[in-house]
């Protein structure tokens, strides 16, 4: 983040509204302060809701990816709804500590990884 912020771009994240309970992005700031919530993830203290517009790249956290760029996630199918709406053409990036599997069931409403990154590779689904 820090190299981001010193090369002047702007950075986002996303949180979950608990009254819709759906994805909302947000602009992170270079002096935000963070806590950790339950499942010890940063939180920034407060945050100011940004458009979805803006966004370029989205890094979706993954517990599995195939060889084609089909994901499974955490189950709740937030990213599922988020990235559902925003342009199909924004980069969308899994991140896993697996490398992919041969396959997974593909649903109608999943939407594919264009890369993955694990740690041993970067995986280019688009080609």
């Amino acid at each position: 983040m820090e190299y981001l912020f010193s090369e002047g771009k702007n950075i986002y994240a996303s949180r979950i509204n608990r009254e819709t309970d759906e994805m909302e992005t947000i602009l992170l700031e270079p002096s935000m302060s963070f806590k950790l919530d339950d499942f010890g993830i940063p939180i920034p203290q407060s945050s100011q809701i940004a458009d979805d517009e803006l966004l370029q790249v989205v890094f979706v956290p993954l517990l599995a990816v195939d060889l084609k760029g089909n994901r499974i996630g955490y189950g709740k199918g937030y990213y599922d709804r988020f990235l559902a709406k925003i342009d199909p053409d924004v980069l969308k990036i899994g991140l896993s500590f697996f490398e992919p599997v041969k396959e997974i069931p593909e649903e109608d409403f999943d939407i594919k990884c264009d890369y993955c990154i694990t740690p041993n590779n970067i995986i280019n689904f688009s080609h």
